[in-house]
């Protein structure tokens, strides 16, 4: 999760991050006219890694977020957001 981090850093607004014992679980940021949150491997989310999106005009809660991506490592969630983000 270090390594998201990281990345988002170089380019994220408002980053705000939750560490649950001790670890980076979740980072929540924005940019231009969305919110991002990055969500770290657990069990409720089967063991990957998860990036919900939403526009800024539009967000109610997480949970309904206008999209929702799975990854099995942060290699492939960087590169997901270097492609698209």
């Amino acid at each position: 999760m270090n390594k998201v981090f990281n990345y988002v850093s170089g380019w994220g607004e408002n980053i705000e991050i939750v560490k649950n014992d001790g670890e980076l679980s979740h980072i929540y940021w924005s940019f231009e006219d969305k919110y991002y949150l990055a969500v770290m491997p657990h069990k409720g989310n089967d063991f990957r890694y998860m990036l919900r999106i939403n526009l800024k005009t539009t967000f109610d809660r997480w949970s309904n977020a206008e999209e929702e991506y799975f990854f099995d490592n942060a290699e492939d969630m960087i590169s997901y957001m270097i492609e698209h983000v």
